[in-house]
């Protein structure tokens, strides 16, 4: 089982949105998907409990235990992904961090705006921890870009200073109307009529799983 987790310290930046919809996309591809919701506010976890469909099984950990508690599910799923909220550094944090192991994906979404570049380095803090312990792969994901403003050019250069740590992804996910519409309704972007929001959403798709089938960092 492959884990994805999806994390940053800093509050806001989408990581439940991210989240559910790369589990929502994953099980349109038919993959065996497991959910796991390592917020206290459990906003992946209601995401699920809504969705109609039963093509996702949820969990919520939220102790600093989810790189152990995954090993049980052994081989039941093909990809776990793991919403890891909070604002401050917690013992969490790493944890769902580790789960990734050394062949998983950490994500880290940001915003388009300097205060979330420089919130990056709290993150960036914790992931050097964790790579102390083993070889992390990680990625920005820009997230809510708003097109043609300049403003959102220069943030996504100015992350290239972090490329030899954590390249950001080329994919990109925008600002979007289609993306809180769902989440109402327990559904990706991929089930929904927006073809910009789905051709976005299947591009990150693809490129994470290019990058989860290269073995190494």
């Amino acid at each position: 089982m492959k884990v994805i987790t999806v994390a940053a310290t800093k509050g806001g930046v989408g990581k439940s949105t991210v989240a559910v919809n790369i589990a929502a996309e994953a099980a349109h591809r038919g993959m065996r998907v497991l959910l796991v919701d390592c917020d206290l506010q459990k906003s992946a976890a209601g995401w699920r409990d809504i969705r109609t469909t039963d093509d996702i099984t949820a969990t919520s950990i939220t102790t600093p235990t989810i790189h152990k508690d995954l090993i049980k599910f052994g081989d039941a799923f093909d990809l776990c992904i793991v919403d890891c909220g909070g604002e401050t550094i917690s013992p969490v944090l790493p944890s769902a961090m580790g789960a990734v192991g050394t062949t998983g994906l950490l994500i880290i979404p940001v915003l388009p705006s300097v205060y979330d570049v420089w919130a990056t380095e709290d993150t960036l803090k914790v992931l050097r921890q964790v790579r102390g312990i083993q070889d992390t792969r990680a990625r920005f994901l820009v997230n809510q870009l708003m097109p043609k403003r300049l403003m959102s050019q220069e943030v996504v250069e100015s992350l290239e200073e972090f490329n030899d740590e954590v390249p950001a992804m080329k994919s990109q996910l925008m600002f979007r109307e289609a993306y809180k519409k769902t989440i109402k309704e327990g559904k990706g972007v991929v089930e929904f009529t927006d073809p910009k929001a789905k051709a976005e959403m299947i591009c990150v798709f693809d490129e994470i799983m290019t990058i989860l089938d290269k073995e190494g960092l």
